[in-house]
């Protein structure tokens, strides 16, 4: 009886984590995108297609032109011609950690646009995270390196560990 009881409660807490819901979507698909999710199926849409609700623990792959993946309505991370990303929910903390997938793209970094136009780049080195304390987006370097560049043309190398915060503008964002 317990063991039924502890999978029925498991169940309930685990099921709303597994889909991505409004938090990481496509926004913008100029060409095609592949989509393979945890359990291996993939699938690809082309564009003007419909892209369903994202899995964690899903892999996306841009096809022959830019793909745009908002996280938390506010960070986009834009997958130039067949680069590739891995994404999950730590469920502890709330962050969503990402790292680059190795694919035949020639492109090194992955951008991240974040509020007030800033932009990061991560590479095949580095996992990153996003975790949103409402009105801020924190970028943070889990392992490896990432680079910002702030709206003011400053830039700033992020290693293991270090965070960055990036504040919404409430006026203008919406």
């Amino acid at each position: 009886m317990n063991k039924i009881l502890l999978a029925v409660v498991a169940a309930f807490l685990l099921l709303p984590n597994v889909y991505a819901t409004k938090l990481v979507k496509i926004v913008k698909n100029e060409s095609s995108v592949q989509i393979r999710t945890p359990d291996g199926e993939l699938s690809l849409y082309k564009e003007g297609e419909k892209v369903p609700e994202l899995l964690y623990g899903s892999k996306i792959i841009a096809g022959s032109k830019p793909v745009s993946v908002q996280f938390f309505n506010t960070a986009v991370i834009v997958l130039e011609k067949n680069q590739g990303i891995f994404f999950t929910k730590d469920p502890i903390n709330k962050t969503i950690e990402i790292y680059k997938l190795e694919t035949k793209s020639k492109d090194q970094k992955i951008k991240v646009i974040l509020p007030g136009n800033i932009t990061a780049y991560f590479g095949a080195d580095a996992k990153i995270t996003l975790k949103e304390q409402f009105p801020s987006i924190y970028l943070g370097v889990k392992t490896g390196f990432a680079t910002v560049e702030d709206s003011d043309g400053t830039f700033c190398k992020l290693a293991e560990g270090d965070d960055y915060e990036a504040k919404q503008n409430l006026l203008n964002d919406f």
